[in-house]
């Protein structure tokens, strides 16, 4: 299973891609999120406005926390995920959709945060998100 599938880390120039994945995973939840970011420089459209976040190297959840699936000649999917430090505890919800995750968050300080797993849907059910999976809980603890 999965020979097919070549992992590796991200690049700044694949945030494009991590943006549409980080969207899908999260039915649609991370557009709603960059939607209220709009304006004052943060892009023309919710997906400008994640692309510029997971460009971006300011705080985690970016391209330098993610790795990229390929198979069959093409990005198949991705996953973001880091360690939750304790600075994890300083940070205040600035919304309240996102006031649950965050205090889950600081109830697992020490932990791997995957934040983001997604497979585009052509590729679903062939092993990609398994592997992907895989690749992130074995990085429990590197971080």
């Amino acid at each position: 299973m999965g020979s097919f599938v070549s992992l590796r880390s991200a690049t700044r120039e694949d945030a494009t891609e991590l943006a549409l994945l980080t969207d899908i995973a999260s039915h649609g939840f991370a557009s709603w999120l960059w939607l209220a970011e709009l304006g004052n420089g943060g892009g023309d459209t919710p997906m400008e406005r994640g692309r510029q976040k997971l460009r971006g190297d300011q705080g985690h959840g970016n391209w330098s926390d993610a790795v990229i699936a390929e198979a069959y000649g093409e990005i198949a999917g991705a996953a973001i995920g880091y360690g939750l430090g304790e600075g994890i505890r300083n940070i205040q919800a600035d919304r309240p959709a996102l006031r649950p995750v965050i205090d889950l968050q600081k109830m697992v300080v020490g932990s791997w945060f995957i934040g983001t797993l997604g497979v585009y849907s052509h590729l679903r059910g062939i092993g990609i998100g398994r592997r992907l999976l895989k690749d992130q809980t074995a990085s429990e603890g590197s971080d």
